[in-house]
């Protein structure tokens, strides 16, 4: 007797009108003295789907705490996510992050530098 069961499923959506930003970080934490990390800005449709082919000019701006900004603070999305390089300073602390566009609901985030 053969029986037939799932095994997985994968789920394609194809993303509406740009709605917001989404900020991560590719560490969790920073190390104070220089450490760099990279911000990525998504540009996500309503239902949190990145919108791959947003060209948005994306800003982001330092709000608190001991770091710097390596890179420009405007970068233009490519494929919906736009990069940005967050680098700490000797001071230990938490480092709050906004990241604006025209038209799209802001996101704001935080990592802490030890």
């Amino acid at each position: 007797m053969l029986f037939l069961m799932v095994a997985t499923t994968h789920i394609v959506r194809t993303p509406a009108s740009a709605a917001s930003l989404d900020i991560r970080f590719d560490l969790s934490e920073l190390k104070t003295g220089g450490d760099i990390a990279f911000v990525y800005v998504s540009v996500l449709d309503a239902n949190g789907t990145v919108v791959s082919n947003a060209s948005n000019l994306i800003s982001l701006n330092i709000i608190s705490g001991p770091a710097t900004l390596v890179s420009p603070n405007q970068v233009q999305a490519e494929a919906g996510i736009a990069t940005f390089l967050l680098r700490s300073t000797t001071e230990p602390g938490l480092i709050t992050v906004q990241a604006t566009a025209s038209t799209l609901s802001s996101d704001t985030a935080t990592i802490i530098s030890r």
